[in-house]
């Protein structure tokens, strides 16, 4: 028994389903990832039996996938994730830890006067702190202490604070810490901050304080 010829029409609607059909397969074997960023966090809640999260920030990707921070009543939601032609690819983390502490060098906003602005975030438990500073310790990552400074805290949302880094050494001085800063905010040597946080009420008493260490050299892009 012969099966009938097609015509050009019904072959051009059999391929077509037939790609439609593949596309779906692919999909259903990678459990239909999210094409927005509000999908990618809804996806992330409901693997913690979460919901009504805040987005804090996000950061760009710098060859290494980006991240989402998000505030969910006391606990800290990390979203690592990558867009493809198949939508975004995430693993989630969560975090029970009161505050946390995330910046680096803000490739993002580009150079001025040959130097990237540096910018951490301090977030997390702190919507009752009316204001806030941070002790840094700028080093390699190799422990070589660079330089130290305070900074103080600009609110960024209602439970996070940024604190912009400024260079502590003149373009002149020739000493071994000022040329490794330089090499840092150039964006030629990667960074590492510690120190410690504190945060204050409106009387200036102090509510309470956390020392930090964490290493982050990432692109970010504030979505207050």
């Amino acid at each position: 028994m012969r099966l009938p010829r097609w015509n050009r029409r019904q072959k051009t609607a059999r391929n077509v389903l037939l790609i439609v059909l593949t596309l779906f397969l692919l999909e259903w074997s990678y459990g239909f990832p999210p094409w927005t960023l509000e999908g990618l966090l809804r996806r992330a809640e409901r693997q913690y039996l979460l919901e009504n999260s805040t987005v804090l920030f996000q950061t760009d990707s710098v060859g290494e996938g980006c991240e989402l921070y998000a505030w969910n009543h006391g606990q800290i939601l990390q979203v690592y994730y990558d867009h493809g032609l198949r939508g975004y690819w995430h693993a989630a983390r969560l975090f029970d830890e009161e505050i946390g502490v995330f910046g680096g060098i803000d490739l993002a906003a580009g150079k001025q006067d040959g130097y990237y602005p540096i910018r951490l975030f301090a977030f997390g438990d702190m919507a009752d702190a009316a204001s806030a500073e941070m002790d840094v310790t700028v080093s390699y990552t190799s422990n070589q202490i660079v330089s130290t400074c305070t900074v103080q805290g600009e609110r960024a949302a209602e439970n996070c604070w940024r604190f912009d880094l400024e260079r502590q050494y003149d373009d002149g001085d020739a000493s071994q810490a000022a040329q490794r800063e330089r090499e840092i905010f150039s964006g030629s040597q990667k960074d590492r901050y510690s120190g410690t946080l504190r945060l204050y009420d409106d009387d200036g008493a102090l509510l309470r304080s956390w020392d930090f260490d964490k290493f982050q050299q990432l692109t970010m892009r504030w979505e207050g």
